[in-house]
């Protein structure tokens, strides 16, 4: 019934990030919520997750109520495809992965094996297809101010997610439930995790020649 989680701060020193799916609140003991502020103050990273089941207000009404960049307007939206058409291009899917001691066919070109092994991404987008009659549940959220907005690229639509520092730490709100199928589907889920949830520092890729390759 309750989270296996530190009371002491130091004790979250080797947790980067926390995913919080639909937890009641006060399922955290006293301790459990001081520490985890402590945590966020020193660079902890708290990913809200929203969408058709979880609802943003009882967190906005707890302890993290006054660090949430954003909160709860009632503006709901059920997105089809075209709604993330523009979003879906910005994240490129990610490209076929090999493993450096595997041997290449000596009748492939440099070229043939740079296509498909040496960038970091796949030349181009994959649209985010949803499924006829099964729309993605979008909670609508009003950023506060100083907070960064994650947009789905079009004025019409709610923001996808907001973000805010807290110390040297984060908090960023998802508007849709990450587990969707739809969404696991999706070839550029992996890139959106890493850049947007993890917001992971991307190394540069190098090609066997030596060169730096940072993008696609």
């Amino acid at each position: 019934d309750q989270p296996q989680l530190p009371t002491h701060p130091l004790a979250w020193t080797m947790i980067s990030h926390i995913f919080w799916d639909g937890m009641a609140p006060e399922t955290l003991s006293v301790g459990q919520q001081e520490a985890m502020l402590d945590w966020l103050q020193w660079g902890g990273q708290l990913i809200i997750v929203g969408g058709a089941g979880p609802s943003f207000t009882p967190i906005a009404e707890s302890f993290l109520g006054p660090y949430l960049p954003g909160l709860p307007n009632g503006d709901n939206k059920l997105l089809e495809g075209e709604d993330l058409a523009a979003f879906s291009r910005k994240y490129f899917p990610s490209a076929v992965f090999r493993d450096p001691e595997d041997l290449l066919e000596e009748t492939q070109s440099y070229e043939e094996v740079w296509r498909k092994f040496g960038r970091r991404y796949q030349p181009t987008p994959s649209a985010l297809r949803i499924a006829p009659k099964k729309p993605l549940y979008l909670s609508g959220m009003t950023p506060k101010p100083g907070a960064s907005v994650v947009s789905l690229g079009r004025k019409d639509l709610p923001p996808l997610a907001v973000e805010a520092r807290v110390g040297r730490g984060r908090i960023i709100m998802v508007g849709v439930n990450i587990v969707e199928p739809t969404l696991l589907a999706w070839p550029g889920y992996e890139t959106f995790v890493r850049r947007v949830l993890l917001r992971r520092v991307e190394d540069p890729k190098r090609s066997e020649l030596g060169y730096a390759q940072n993008g696609g």
